[in-house]
């Protein structure tokens, strides 16, 4: 392969990857004050953030204390800290710092 080749390569590779990474919000300009997309921007992250913690706490073996009291409170920190301050990052940055402090804590 020359050095040709390799150019030509990336620019394509270069112009699929911006033209997929535009097209959803070109698509979706047209359809911007559509109910559905309403719908789905008031009820999408209160469920994504459901599977996340959902998902990450499945593998929890809460039979142990040294492994379910962090992950209990570390959510149950951020659930606090989110309802008091309504503050996204900073509920999830605390809550993190909780459950890693009280792993550290208790791990050892």
């Amino acid at each position: 392969m020359n050095s040709a080749h390799v150019l030509a390569s990336i620019a394509v590779i270069s112009a699929v990857t911006i033209a997929l990474r535009a097209a959803p919000f070109l698509v979706l300009n047209r359809f911007n004050d559509t109910p559905v997309l309403r719908v789905l921007g008031t009820l999408m992250p209160p469920g994504v953030m459901t599977v996340l913690v959902v998902y990450s706490i499945s593998s929890v073996h809460f039979s142990q204390a040294s492994q379910a009291v962090p992950v209990v409170l570390g959510v149950g920190a951020t659930a606090a800290l989110h309802h008091w301050r309504r503050n996204p990052l900073l509920s999830i940055l605390a809550g993190t710092a909780v459950y890693v402090l009280l792993l550290r804590l208790l791990g050892s």
